[in-house]
């Protein structure tokens, strides 16, 4: 499996996220017209190897990999995205570890966030709640 298919599965096991989303996390978009809040969507925003002199990690790779990860997390209310941001910092703020099955995870950061909302897609007034999620992964390729 890949680092992206290992996060996808890893975030749709995490108790806290579906509990509050269920299975609705995407890669890349979610198709307006197809979805309802609450639900997540996530795109990588900068990717790039890590060279080392020495090896690292459990299989002794002298390379690792980088990036940086923007989670859209929308809700119905604002509390709602509070929530699942909460939730999304328990599964992933300081993760170090095996990641589903596959990818080792040395630790993810997070960077930051920012709270907004937009105009809701389904033409009501009623607005649609965002938090924009930043972390980064540190991960053996």
């Amino acid at each position: 499996m890949t680092f992206r298919s290992d996060l996808y599965e890893y975030l749709k096991a995490d108790v806290g996220l579906s509990a509050l989303v269920g299975n609705k996390i995407y890669p890349m978009f979610a198709a307006d017209s197809e979805v309802s809040a609450p639900y997540i969507v996530y795109n990588v925003i900068f990717s790039a190897p890590v060279y080392h002199m020495e090896p690292v990690g459990t299989n002794n790779e002298s390379v690792m990999t980088r990036v940086n990860i923007q989670f859209d997390v929308w809700g119905e209310t604002s509390e709602s995205a509070i929530n699942i941001q909460a939730a999304m910092d328990a599964a992933l703020s300081g993760f170090s570890g095996q990641m589903n099955s596959g990818t080792y995870v040395r630790r993810v950061f997070k960077r930051g966030q920012i709270d907004t909302y937009e105009a809701s897609s389904d033409g009501t007034n009623e607005p649609e709640y965002k938090i924009m999620l930043d972390y980064e992964f540190w991960y053996n390729a």
